[in-house]
């Protein structure tokens, strides 16, 4: 029995697929087995996956479930001890599995562990900016994290997830009536139950397309909150006050989205973010919060234009200003002192 099981969904993914399965069995880590669920695609996966010869890898076709109906047909096939999920379009760093299963091995209490997310764009490129701030989604919630948890997704993306297999034969598994929001719904059943441990290292690479963050926001937000009225019909009376806290973020986060979208939609931005306030008031004073209430009103006094090449300007820097400082690091030897004299320079 491999100690780990990793479960893909695939519907059409051959673009990305094996830059991703590269990925996975480039591993440190090799004790596992992939359990590819082919969802209905009319591409050549099949062929391709064959010509692999890898036996670790069990293809599953079937007709598109969905997502979430994919998951859980991998669960069902999946033999390991612990269980991890990697979306067909994202990337790990070679030590993702090896650093997880360290932290379930010693840490019996531990249902989930996670890890930071980097996320990245369809040419996988980082997706940081001056104005975006950093590319890292970083969550530190662990130990007890049903307070954090039932607020927003603190995990990051589907993919930075390993779960032991009891969990799921206890709380269930993904609930298919959800799309966006299945992960979410299902990391709330088990952080209501077992204990969390973040890794604070970005081993998880998350590919954000930008069609998706366009055409879908509003499906999206709406699945959201479904999930929240669901979540919240089974949580104890002493962690209802949350609710609002989660219609804050969701709001939040939407905000954030329609500032990133290819419309730069900053009247759209500015609703939600109104809205976000008016749920979760506590929101505003963060620095996040004053971050996006900034660049919202940038953008309105810009035009999308003009902020699209403010952007680019940034990124541009921020590209030099990496290069610069990895030059740096090499020329004075890892030096700190003498590094930081220079970029004062």
């Amino acid at each position: 029995m491999p100690k780990v099981s990793v479960v893909m969904t695939a519907y059409n993914a051959m673009a990305y697929l094996p830059q991703t399965m590269e990925t996975l069995l480039w591993q440190s880590f090799t004790d596992f087995e992939l359990v590819l669920i082919n969802n209905g695609s009319t591409d050549n996966i099949v062929e391709w996956v064959t010509q692999l010869g890898d036996p670790r890898i069990k293809l599953i076709s079937q007709e598109n479930r969905g997502i979430p109906g994919g998951l859980n047909r991998g669960i069902a096939h999946a033999q390991g001890e612990y269980i991890t999920f990697l979306d067909a379009d994202d990337l790990w760093d070679p030590t993702k599995l090896e650093k997880q299963v360290r932290v379930l091995d010693e840490n019996p209490e531990v249902g989930l562990v996670y890890n930071w997310v980097t996320l990245i764009d369809e040419h996988s490129r980082d997706m940081g900016g001056l104005i975006h701030r950093h590319s890292i989604v970083k969550f530190h919630a662990e130990g007890d994290v049903r307070k954090q948890i039932l607020e927003q997704d603190i995990i990051g993306c589907g993919s930075s997830a390993m779960v032991r297999r009891v969990c799921f034969e206890e709380v269930g598994v993904f609930d298919p009536s959800f799309t966006i929001a299945a992960d979410w719904d299902m990391w709330v059943r088990i952080g209501l139950r077992y204990r969390f441990k973040v890794i604070k290292e970005p081993l998880t690479y998350y590919r954000k397309h930008s069609n998706s963050m366009t055409s879908n926001w509003q499906a999206a937000m709406q699945d959201c909150g479904v999930a929240i009225e669901k979540i919240f019909s089974y949580v104890s009376p002493e962690l209802q006050y949350l609710k609002n806290y989660s219609y804050g973020r969701l709001y939040f986060y939407h905000a954030q989205q329609r500032v990133r979208s290819i419309e730069r939609d900053s009247h759209e931005a500015s609703r939600l973010y109104n809205k976000a306030i008016s749920y979760s008031p506590q929101l505003a004073y963060s620095w996040k919060s004053m971050r996006l209430n900034f660049t919202i009103n940038l953008l309105k006094l810009l035009g999308a234009e003009r902020y699209d090449k403010l952007i680019k300007l940034s990124q541009l820097l921020v590209s030099n200003a990496t290069n610069k400082l990895a030059r740096l690091t090499i020329s004075f030897g890892g030096n700190r002192k003498l590094l930081s004299n220079e970029i004062v320079k």
